[in-house]
């Protein structure tokens, strides 16, 4: 079983194999597997855990039914089922046990439960699945209880789990005859995770065809079921709820439940239905799906999700594909919800593939590039130790928490050490970091490269987005170091930033991340909308002007007439590079509505799309240049207009900055300095140079575009790669103009 963990690691160290067979030896025991809970965080063995999961099929039959237990487990179809799970990384599997219930708990004429014998069929059976759990080290969530047992026409013994539910004596036998006897049974196999007690358990008391149970009974038997749990077994335990309307009280109930609108699933109100001490839940794991009208994870923090934050929070089903229209991709969908807190994905697929909702081919790209992004989130018992570089910082190039084909070797830059070489087209490193705010930084990189036409790419750990791409020049030699510099929006958070090159053919020494409000000097907190002439396709009345969204004041407002569709937009009266639009909604907000860009005003582009809008603000990092900014709202959230108080833009002046004067106060332009030819479009010789001098050359936005220690008295910079414009050219105490005109 360790084999497996270690190919897959040799992909990734393929020139590394020292520091592989290193990375081996500290491989834990199988006894340091077990998932426990350390505040709103699962750990193993010290370390976070993210459950890169997925929903399992009960068994292989043609009809795809979902009674498994007990019946036709085909130990070589779940052979397979894990190989594939271990080779795309994912770390969970939920799988339903009783499914449907006709074959498993072993429900009697009475509606008790009878207790297995010790050779039973459904022991075997669970017996050979934890056994390939262990063989393939992917932990598994068994899902006991399902609404569909007490469903009409699913279960063949569905009144008999309605009686079961409702009676307190026959929900101690099924603890006693099968729940307890479970958790003893498996209690030290650190590859059960923990427990999912039942599959949408709202089902019961919502729909007619579940018998309209009683949610007293239904909840009650759940808390006892938990409480059994805490007291017989040291892993979490949880409920999958179908709606987060169940598990939170931030968006109402919008089908009109009654039930709903609140979380049930606190500690106080597990134990107002089941008086223990130990009736809780570890961890929370509602299910969400494109047609719940209540936002998703991938947009929202678990605080805002949930209205708590003090327990971790699995998403324990999804849609298992891309929806364009929806989240976009699944991989965003994966990485966006780790991003906002919350700690696993499990996408849904059944074994045939057949209900609409998700495939392997739909869930295993998403589960292969979150591991390329979080592996150490994946595989923490084995991760690498790596270091976190809090934004601003500079993060030398060896230092990569992961990487696939490159080399260190010593360096004869500034400040020598090691640098990172041997880069082929394909490979790639990634670094952890925490950026205090999402917004515009200035990513700064020392390269050295013997050709032209080399690229990388700056990137989300797992290759999505990617925030901008560099090219890197000919420098002259492979330890002859340039700096090269860009522009990129980052967002707020902890996350693995990585380097992915289509080329190679260069190396790297260090790069170096600096907050974008020291370029061009602009103060990025400044609303830059403020005051500027606005236009709406409606008003209110007179009171309600366009206007008043942009007056600063937070009380007045703009408001439109009732009626779908309206627009409102401000012109910046001059190019900025935004970065940021915030827009503060009244009560009548929009429930769909997009923010639009223009240069002209005559053609707009969509840089952001909200296609179920909660209200309250709406805060947008981008990064675009554009003088026209438009709210177009195309589906109000009320019967009324739509409301803001405030319409704020945020960004920089395009070409606005310090002179070369920043550089050094008092610099005046030097004459032996020289630059030929200058203007070009290729390589400038530079001559006038002190022996061993540092040369900087910067833009006219104070962004450092080379810096390199000069070895001769002369010194060729290829400019082939740099944008038009004016550039300074800066050795000790003399600067030189430098213009480029590609």
């Amino acid at each position: 079983m360790i084999i497996l963990f270690r190919l897959k690691y040799s992909l990734i160290m393929k020139k590394n194999l020292l520091v592989l067979c290193v990375f081996i030896l500290s491989w834990g025991t199988l006894s340091s597997q077990h998932v426990y809970v350390e505040g709103n965080k699962f750990q193993v063995n010290g370390n976070d855990i993210f459950f890169n999961a997925i929903s399992g099929p009960w068994q292989w039959r043609a009809d795809c039914d979902i009674n498994f237990m007990r019946r036709n487990f085909d130990w070589s179809y779940w052979n397979q089922e894990f190989q594939r799970y271990a080779d795309n990384n994912i770390n969970l599997v939920r799988i339903w046990l009783h499914g449907s219930g006709n074959f498993s708990p072993a429900i009697n004429t009475n509606a008790y439960v009878d207790p297995y014998g010790s050779g039973d069929q459904f022991w075997q059976d669970m017996d050979a699945l934890v056994a390939l759990a262990e063989t393939y080290e992917v932990y598994i969530m068994p899902t006991f209880w399902s609404f569909d047992m007490v469903k009409e026409g699913v279960s063949t013994y569905y009144q008999r789990y309605r009686t079961l539910i409702q009676d307190d004596d026959r929900m101690g036998s099924y603890l006693d005859n099968f729940l307890i006897p479970f958790l003893n049974r498996y209690e030290n196999n650190p590859w059960i995770m923990g427990y999912d007690l039942v599959n949408e358990p709202e089902h019961m008391w919502r729909d007619a065809d579940c018998g309209h149970l009683n949610q007293y009974w239904v909840m009650r038997f759940f808390a006892r079921c938990a409480a059994a749990v805490n007291q017989y077994s040291s892993k979490p335990v949880t409920i999958g709820s179908m709606w987060i309307i169940y598990n939170s009280p931030n968006f109402g109930s919008p089908d009109g439940d009654p039930q709903a609108g609140w979380n049930r699933y606190t500690d106080a109100s597990m134990r107002s239905y089941f008086d223990s001490p130990d009736a809780y839940l570890d961890f929370y794991s509602p299910h969400w799906y494109q047609w719940q009208n209540t936002s998703g994870p991938y947009e929202r923090t678990v605080q805002q999700w949930l209205g708590t934050n003090d327990k971790p929070v699995i998403i324990g089903e999804t849609y298992g594909g891309d929806l364009p229209q929806v989240y976009g991709s699944l991989t965003n969908y994966y990485i966006q919800s780790y991003l906002n807190g919350f700690d696993g994905v499990i996408g849904w697929k059944n074994a045939c593939q057949n209900d609409g909702y998700g495939t392997w081919n739909g869930i295993s790209p998403a589960t292969n590039a979150f591991y390329n992004a979080y592996p150490h989130l994946v595989y923490p018992q084995g991760a690498i130790v790596c270091n976190e570089t809090s934004i601003p910082g500079r993060i030398e190039a060896e230092n990569y928490c992961n990487m696939s084909g490159v080399q260190t070797e010593n360096t004869s830059d500034i400040g020598g050490g090691l640098n990172v070489g041997w880069i082929d087209g394909g490979d790639w490193m990634s670094f952890r970091v925490n950026v205090p705010a999402s917004g515009t930084y200035t990513v700064s990189y020392r390269v050295a490269s013997t050709t032209s036409g080399n690229t990388f790419n700056l990137e989300m750990g797992g290759g999505s987005p990617v925030f901008g791409t560099v090219n890197v020049p000919n420098t002259g030699g492979w330890q002859l170091w340039q700096t090269v510099s860009h522009n990129v929006t980052l967002p707020a958070g902890q996350f693995d930033l990585a380097i992915y090159t289509p080329t190679g053919g260069f190396n790297i020494n260090w790069f170096e991340i600096r907050s974008g409000q020291s370029v061009g000097n602009i103060d990025q907190n400044v609303n830059i909308a403020y005051g500027k002439p606005a236009f709406a396709s409606s008003v209110e009345s007179t009171a309600h002007a366009a206007s008043f969204a942009f007056d600063g004041d937070g009380v007045s407002r703009w408001s439109s007439a009732y009626s779908d569709p309206q627009w409102i937009y401000v012109d910046l009266q001059q190019m900025y590079q935004i970065n940021r639009v915030r827009l503060d909604w009244e009560a009548a907000y929009a429930r769909q509505f997009q923010i639009q860009v223009s240069s002209d005003n005559q053609t707009w582009s969509t840089v952001y799309s909200n296609y179920n809008h909660l209200g309250g603000v709406s805060d947008v990092t981008m990064d675009v240049a554009a003088r026209y900014v438009k709210m177009y709202g195309w589906q109000r959230a009320t019967q009324w207009g739509y409301s803001l108080y405030e319409f704020e833009v945020y960004g920089n002046v395009l070409g606005a900055g310090p002179q070369f004067v920043t550089v050094g106060q008092g610099m005046v332009e030097s004459v032996e300095l020289s630059l030929v030819p200058n203007p070009s479009s290729v390589e400038v010789l530079i001559t006038g140079i002190d022996e061993g001098a540092d040369v900087r050359v910067f833009d006219v936005l104070g962004v450092v575009m080379l810096e390199i220690k000069a070895q001769s008295p002369s010194l060729v910079v290829d400019v082939s790669a740099w944008p038009a414009g004016m550039y300074f050219v800066q050795t000790g105490d003399k600067v030189k103009k430098m213009m480029v005109n590609n």
